[in-house]
């Protein structure tokens, strides 16, 4: 994830399997504008959350994806965690 868009700016890496309830604490919360998705198997992705604990509104992403704008959830994301729900 960056913090700029066109993923430019700060990088925030999340590693396969990790989930984060609160980006908060990592000084991250409601920072992300442009994210890449790689390395993901079939039938894996990322689900993102506007609240902490996984709560509000929720997007998910699958497979390899770049995002380079991520329109009306740019500063948005709060919490993440990988998934195994993607269509394969």
């Amino acid at each position: 994830m960056y913090n700029g868009p066109d993923f430019l700016g700060q990088e925030f890496h999340v590693c396969y399997g990790t989930s984060y309830y609160n980006l908060a604490l990592y000084g991250w919360n409601d920072q992300t504008q442009s994210l890449q998705l790689a390395h993901a198997a079939v039938g894996q992705g990322v689900t993102f959350y506007w609240d902490i604990n996984y709560g509000g509104a929720s997007m998910r992403i699958c497979g390899n994806t770049n995002r380079a704008d991520l329109g009306s959830w740019d500063h948005k994301i709060s919490s993440l965690k990988w998934t195994n729900a993607c269509p394969r």
